[in-house]
């Protein structure tokens, strides 16, 4: 009978900076100091361009009066108009700013959590929102344009906030077919409030409540074909979703009107003092657009 040598049978001890370690360490410095940056960037982050017209003329010239003017001569994003003139306005811009635009990042967070979760729903929950991260990262790192998206309220809040509200809505109504409950339908009252939120997803830009629009004519597509339980569900919202894009697509076409527009006609910059600009803040000056012929 052979034998075998001990010294063959003995096991090396693995070395405690293995490659995966290594590269844990590499990915956890890497994430640490993309979200120092942005933290960064955030705290010294001001308002500009659109955000001192949006604080101002609201209170110059009326909410509603303003807000039509915007509708009617401008675009017709209506939820992205009617938050920011009120919002802004009542806000000491320059003190607040950070908190307004930490405040998108966190829905903007929320949405690709969302959407990581669907992808990794099999996973825990500690991993989705680990890849959660890590993509908020790659994205922050790869932006073409971080001021007139993360850090600018107003092009934060019409182009990349209404993808997170988006992917939320999108990912709760998988979620809610996929559901394995008794009897296994959506509440009315879910319905309704998922119909409402699509309506004011759609209302915030014209081409991100278009997609809004398709992504959901084929999840509601996919619900018929398969005859799932939540299939009249997906129809009420992508019928509310194509209501609220109609409603962009109702205003005024602007290139129509080029001499009739009261809003950026022979567009002046002004000095105005804080009488005249409350929510511009503790500055003695604030530099902004005037609307006004």
């Amino acid at each position: 009978m052979t034998t075998l040598d001990p010294a063959v049978l003995k096991v090396e001890p693995r070395s405690s900076f293995s490659l995966q370690t290594v590269s844990r360490f590499l990915l956890t410095l890497s994430l640490l100091i993309v979200a120092a940056a942005a933290i960064a960037f955030l705290l010294l982050s001001l308002p500009a361009n659109d955000d001192f017209v949006r604080a101002t003329l609201p209170k110059k010239l009326g909410y509603f009066a303003y807000f039509k003017q915007l509708y009617m001569n401008w675009q017709g994003r209506w939820v992205s108009y009617g938050l920011e003139d009120a919002i802004l306005p009542r806000l000491d811009m320059i003190r607040f700013y950070p908190a307004l635009v930490g405040g998108l990042a966190i829905v903007n967070l929320l949405g690709l959590y969302a959407l990581c979760r669907f992808f990794t729903r099999s996973a825990s929950r500690w991993f989705s929102l680990a890849c959660t991260l890590g993509l908020a990262g790659v994205l922050w790192a790869m932006m073409p344009s971080l001021a007139q998206t993360v850090y600018w309220f107003v092009g934060g809040l019409e182009n990349v906030t209404v993808l997170a509200l988006g992917a939320m809505l999108l990912a709760a109504l998988v979620a809610a077919d996929n559901k394995n409950s008794d009897p296994g339908r959506t509440s009315w009252v879910m319905t309704i409030f998922a119909a409402v939120a699509a309506i004011l997803i759609a209302g915030f830009h014209e081409a991100y409540g278009a997609m809004l629009c398709i992504a959901l004519s084929a999840g509601t597509l996919s619900a018929y074909w398969m005859r799932g339980r939540n299939r009249t569900v997906w129809l009420i919202v992508l019928i509310a979703a194509v209501v609220g894009l109609a409603i962009v697509a109702a205003a005024p076409d602007t290139e129509a009107i080029p001499d009739n527009s009261i809003v950026f006609q022979n567009p002046h910059v002004s000095l105005v003092s804080r009488d005249n600009c409350p929510a511009c803040g503790t500055t003695e000056m604030a530099l902004y657009i005037s609307l006004l012929n």
